[in-house]
């Protein structure tokens, strides 16, 4: 009999338990790291420097970093490492704001995520329409390797122009041909570099 009733209290203990509710699942996808090597490489410092001369107006111009940031921003549900760099030029004298994050190395970046002009998906990533790939590219007076040409259709840093980047993540701005139908009114070819990582 004693058996029976501890049998029949197990029973109705397991019975009376309520399954407890699962805590409901969060949509966020928390941090989104750089993961693309490529992309990694990117991280240009305080030091490095692009001199270019414009083929087209044969004006020379150099552009410097002037401040780095690493870090993660976003909001409460997701954030995303980036490396930013604030860039200055000789001509124009206004600052350039660049960020890369895991969707690319973004140009004048306006302070979130997915504001900008993406000027490279990493060579590594698959290719977009608006993008084609290298193994090797003479400028100047050298070849580059892994380059990516990505065609920006109204590029809001060229004026709303058609703008082609030719960027490698070894040395990031190689090239940039801006035209105007299909006239090419500016072509600025990178003579000397410094790249401080």
């Amino acid at each position: 009999m004693r058996k029976l009733t501890c049998l029949l209290s197990v029973i109705l203990l397991i019975v009376s338990c309520k399954k407890e509710e699962e805590p409901t699942k969060n949509n966020c996808p928390g941090n989104v790291y750089i993961t693309s090597a490529d992309l990694l490489n990117c991280q240009y410092r305080t030091g490095s420097y692009w001199v270019t001369i414009d083929s087209a107006s044969l004006q020379i111009d150099s552009t410097y970093i002037h401040n780095f940031a690493y870090g993660f921003m976003g909001d409460f549900c997701t954030t995303y490492e980036h490396h930013q760099f604030l860039t200055l030029s000789s001509s124009p004298l206004e600052p350039t704001s660049c960020i890369i994050v895991a969707g690319g190395f973004f140009k004048d970046f306006e302070g979130t995520v997915g504001t900008g002009v993406n000027i490279y998906d990493g060579y590594n990533n698959s290719l977009a329409q608006n993008e084609t790939r290298y193994d090797s590219l003479f400028v100047y007076d050298q070849f580059y390797y892994q380059v990516l040409r990505t065609e920006i259709t109204n590029d809001p840093t060229a004026g709303g122009k058609r703008s082609f980047y030719y960027v490698n993540s070894d040395y990031g701005f190689l090239k940039q041909e801006v035209y105007d139908g299909s006239t090419l009114i500016s072509n600025k070819i990178l003579m000397r570099k410094n790249i401080v990582r």
